[in-house]
This record gives C-alpha cells, sequence and structure tokens, in this order.
C-alpha cells in the first residue's frame, strides 16, 4: 500500500481537476498508481453553448436600465434572455445563448458585494438583486462557460485607477476592446465598483478573510462572493485545459505540450497584476492566501477596505427621514441618496492594527461584533475557500513553465505557515474528512507539514525509496519514519499538531486505500504516543507554575488525538478479522 502525492506523479494525471476539485473522478490508471479506488466511469465531460451578443435593441434596453438603476429589471431580461437559448435542451442543434457585454457582467458582480445591496441594504429589494445577481452569474458560467462568456474581461481589476469608464469588448481572450457604446453611466459601473475600488485580486482577498475574522455581518456576503468567483475561476481553468488539449492532439501530440490558453485565464491575469507592479508573486500569494488565519488583526494596515465604510450597519434607530415623491416637480425622497455613504472610493482610515498578544480562552471581546477571532464560525468557514484557491494555485504551478513559483517550493512554504496557525484553526486545515484537496494534494501536504514538526528522524528515502520518490506514503514509512517520534519541541502545541496530523493520515489512508492492520503498526502508534506525553510531560515538570490555559487547551487535543490513533487501529483490526471472518 502506498499513496503518492501530486507532486512527483502529476504527469501521469491527465486533467488539471484532479489537482483541485473532487468533483471529478479520478483519471486512467490514477488508481493503479495510487491504490485509490476510482468509479469505473469516466468523468462527464461538460459541454457549453456557444455565445453570442445579445441583440442591439435588447442590450440598449437593459444598460437603460442599469443606467437608471432598476437593477431588478435588467437581470430579470438577461436572465430571460439566456434561459430562452438554452430552453430546448432536446433538441438536435443547440442554439447559441445570448451574453450581455462585459461592462454590464461586471456591474452585476459588483451589485451583489456592494454595502448598499448586502450589509446596508435599506430596503429588502435591494438584497434580493444582489441574490439574483449571484445567481445570475453562475447561470451564466454553467450555461456557456467563462470563455465564452468572456468573464476575463469582465472581471478584471483597474488597479485603483477609479477609471471613469469600462470598455465591454473582448479583452484579452479576443485581442479587440468592444465600443465605447457599451460602456455604463453610474457609480456602480465605474469608481463604486468592485474592479476599481479594489487595487487587486489578492488585495480584494485579504479584506475578505479579514472580514471573516473581525466582521462576520460582512463576511457572510464576502463569502458568497468569493464562492462564486472561485467556482468561475475553476470552470475557467478547466475549460482553457480542454482547449489546450484539444489544440496539443489537433498538431499530432507528443510529448511537450504547451498551454496558452492556460496561460490567458482569470488566475493567471490576477497573478500577472502581481508582476506588473513589480511584487513578489508567491509573497503576496500566500500572505493573502493565510491572512488574519491566526485571529489577529495584525495584517489590517495591509488589507483595508474595499468600498467606503464598508463595515458600517444601518442604525435601527435613526429617525425616518421625511420620504416625499413628487416627479413633477423634482422632488425624488431619498431615492437618489443611496450613494451618499459610498460616494468615496477611498475608506475611511482604518484602526491602528492590533498586535498579536497571548491567546486567552474564555468570554470573547466586547468590541465589534464577533467572538474570540481564533474560533469563531465565520473564520472557520475560511479555510474550504483558502484550501480550493491553494489547489487551483498549485495546478499552475504544475503545468505553466514559468508560474508565481515551482510546485515544491509552494507546497513547502505553505506548509510552513500552516503549521504556525494556532491549534484549533491548524486542525481546520488538515482535517481529512472536510478537506477539498484531491487525495494526493491532500497527502502532499500533510508530509509537508510533518517534516516541519518532526526532529531528526530516519529517512524515508532510505526505508521505501519507490515511494519516497513519488513523495508517498507507504505502511514501511509510517511505521519507521512518522507515526513512533514526538515533535521537535517540548512544547504541548507542537505535539499536538503532529498528533493530528498523523491522525489524519492514518484514518485517510485507511479509508481511500488498501492499508491494512499489522501489530507492527501499533507498535509504532503506541511508541509515538508514549513519546509525545513524554516530552510534553518533561515541560510541565520543569515549571514551578502552574500550566496556562492555552498549554492545558493543547494538552486535551493532544490526549483525544492519542484515543483518536487507537480508535482507528481497533475499527482496522476489527474490519481485517470481519473480513477473514
Amino acid at each position: 500500500m502506498s499513496l503518492t502525492s501530486p507532486i512527483s506523479t502529476l504527469s501521469n494525471i491527465s486533467s488539471p481537476s484532479s489537482f483541485y476539485t473532487a468533483k471529478a473522478t479520478s483519471p486512467p490508471g490514477a488508481g493503479d498508481v495510487t491504490n485509490i479506488s476510482s468509479p469505473d466511469e469516466a468523468p462527464v465531460k461538460l459541454s457549453y453553448r456557444d455565445a453570442r451578443q445579445v441583440p442591439h435593441e435588447l442590450k440598449e434596453h437593459c444598460q437603460i436600465h442599469l443606467e437608471e438603476r432598476l437593477f431588478g429589471s435588467a437581470i430579470q431580461l438577461l436572465d430571460t434572455l439566456l434561459s430562452a437559448s438554452s430552453a430546448r435542451k432536446d433538441s438536435a442543434i443547440r442554439k447559441p445563448a445570448f451574453v450581455p457585454p462585459p461592462a454590464q457582467i461586471s456591474l452585476l458582480s459588483t451589485l451583489a458585494i456592494h454595502p448598499s445591496h448586502t450589509s446596508c441594504s435599506k430596503e429588502p429589494g435591494e438584497l434580493q438583486i444582489s441574490s439574483h445577481a449571484l445567481q445570475y452569474l453562475r447561470n451564466l458560467c454553467a450555461t456557456v462557460g467563462p470563455v465564452n462568456a468572456k468573464l476575463r474581461a469582465a472581471f478584471e481589476f483597474q488597479g485603483g485607477s477609479l477609471r471613469s469608464a469600462r470598455r465591454g469588448g473582448l479583452g484579452h481572450d479576443g485581442g479587440d476592446h468592444g465600443p465605447d457604446e457599451d460602456r455604463i453611466d453610474g457609480k456602480f459601473a465605474n469608481e463604486l465598483g468592485i474592479w476599481s475600488s479594489a487595487p487587486d485580486f489578492w488585495v480584494t482577498l485579504g479584506w475578505a478573510f479579514h472580514c471573516s475574522a473581525a466582521h462576520p455581518h460582512r463576511w457572510r456576503y464576502w463569502k458568497a462572493w468569493l464562492e462564486c468567483i472561485l467556482e468561475i475561476m475553476e470552470a475557467d481553468w478547466d475549460e482553457r485545459y480542454r482547449l489546450d488539449m484539444e489544440r496539443h492532439e489537433s498538431r499530432g501530440g507528443g510529448s511537450e505540450r504547451e498551454f496558452p490558453s492556460l496561460e490567458d485565464s482569470i488566475l493567471m491575469m490576477y497573478v500577472g497584476s502581481l508582476r506588473r507592479e513589480r511584487k513578489n508573486p508567491l509573497r503576496e500569494i500566500l500572505r493573502a492566501l493565510l491572512a488574519f488565519a491566526d485571529g489577529t488583526t495584525v495584517d489590517g494596515a495591509v488589507y483595508k477596505e474595499v468600498f467606503g465604510s464598508e463595515t458600517l450597519t444601518p442604525s435601527k434607530n435613526k429617525r425616518k427621514r421625511t420620504q416625499t415623491l413628487d416627479l413633477e416637480h423634482g422632488q425624488f425622497g431619498d431615492y437618489l441618496d443611496d450613494d451618499d455613504v459610498f460616494s468615496s472610493s477611498q475608506p475611511e482610515d482604518p484602526p491602528t492594527p492590533t498586535k498579536p498578544g497571548p491567546r486567552r480562552r474564555g468570554r470573547p471581546n466586547k468590541e465589534d461584533d464577533c467572538v474570540s477571532p481564533a474560533t469563531s464560525p465565520a473564520l472557520a468557514e475560511s479555510v474550504q475557500i483558502r484550501l480550493r484557491l491553494f489547489s487551483l494555485l498549485s495546478a499552475a504551478c504544475f503545468y505553466l513553465p514559468n508560474p508565481f513559483a515551482p510546485l515544491d517550493e509552494f507546497y513547502d512554504k505553505f506548509a510552513t505557515s500552516v503549521r504556525g496557525l494556532p491549534l484549533d484553526m491548524f486542525s481546520l486545515f488538515i482535517a481529512s474528512h472536510t478537506t477539498p484537496l484531491e487525495n494526493e494534494a491532500y497527502i502532499s501536504l500533510l508530509r509537508h507539514i510533518i517534516d516541519k514538526l518532526l526532529p531528526t528522524h530516519p529517512d524515508p528515502r532510505s526505508v521505501d525509496p519507490d515511494t519516497d520518490d513519488k513523495n508517498g506514503v507507504s505502511i514501511e514509512i509510517l511505521e519507521c519514519c512518522f507515526l513512533p517520534y514526538a515533535a521537535n519541541k517540548i512544547f504541548a502545541e507542537d505535539n499536538a499538531k503532529l498528533s493530528l496530523v498523523l491522525e489524519h493520515m492514518v484514518r485517510f489512508l485507511w479509508m481511500h486505500t488498501d492499508m491494512e492492520y499489522s501489530t507492527g503498526l501499533r507498535k509504532a502508534v503506541e511508541a509515538g504516543i508514549q513519546a509525545r506525553n513524554e516530552k510534553t510531560r518533561s515541560k510541565k515538570n520543569g515549571r514551578a507554575k502552574s500550566v496556562d490555559p492555552a498549554e492545558k487547551w493543547a494538552r486535551q487535543v493532544l490526549d483525544n488525538s492519542s484515543q483518536n490513533l487507537q480508535i482507528i487501529l481497533d475499527m482496522m483490526e476489527v474490519s481485517d478479522c470481519v473480513e477473514v471472518c
């Protein structure tokens, strides 16, 4: 039994989906390499419809709705056009779907997250507009695909330049810009738009994660927006990979493959923006991926509000203003006042970033509107998005000739950052039952984290060179190199982290491979439990004072993880006995 990692075996995998999505099955042959069972059926190939521009009159009609802020009517019209073209699914000839210009799509993506239509909305209808805009973006991507819909042009950040207009043409995908007639007037389409308010994707990502740690009332909307954009980025990558492979096969195949379409993906557009700004892409990406994951706001000076006064909430005790509506005499009530709070895309002066102090457990701070960030549900929800982005970025590191970093270096630095997280967040990153990572990527990440936690130990290459060459894990490597040891530090937190990684690795291998129980495995697990207990006990005996709450909590996690390891072995033993009988 062995399980390999993607760092050495990705060349044997025919689809990038095996990096970052669990929705697709393993490609033919992958099960033989890793001993991971896979369905007999091949992955279902998504078939997108061709796209055509919305007819001129209807496009102008929709543009007028958007400029007059009749957003609900505009979204309903666009959704009707999209649905009408795909209503007859049983037709032998699939008609192209009507797609709006990128400028209109860009505006809808702003409406999906802007405070005036989410956390600071004044009317229930404004919240519905946000929800309907997100749903339309998903429907558009599922119907024609992100490439045909030219979502790359629609989702391009303007670098905080606050351009007064957005061109609605083909962008990089078509090599041309659209006519000026596609430009939309209005603040939401220009200076208040997300693509103008934020300098780049990574700053936007960092601020969204800040909301997960400190502003959960905003995070609920950022979470939905990020999940939608991430789904589109993943679909864009898959579709471009397919186009590159079709191009490769049409030229006769061969061992050398080029991926020009992947180079033009939405993901690489965001990576390229860092290069254009003369920033270190790897450093900026890792900083954004793990921003505020430790529950502190020390990065608050780097990741500021995307929209001005974004974290404010409508006052419940605010005196209602007189709302006289008399169009003939120019009295519009408060219809034109909605932008007052958001008239500037520059945020207010941010609060002084807090320095990370000792983590205390007990009553949460009453400051802001969240509980202790390290354990808040909002911060925990961000882990899935962080890992999905990590997987997508790892695909770029493998397939492209000049990525932002070599694949092994990216895994190594990401593992180093995860290893330093607080214990509760660390456990969420390495949990086997919730990970969005593919099997090989998950095991590879665990191996890198283990290397950061273990002291000097037998080299896996000398124990099982074939598996180690593939950066994989076998029973021999587990028994001789990983399981019997304590962490390289005497702190209970480090030993608890090591125990958690080993626990999830053993459980994962048992669930996904042909791993069997053995007395050698039992001895290795028990030796490791004893070694970790003795190492943390020596620290306790060396202190005259009582153990602080964080250390006490880490010891409890260590004890629970040790018990879980023994329970897993008991279940393996019983399962093997049942199969024999």
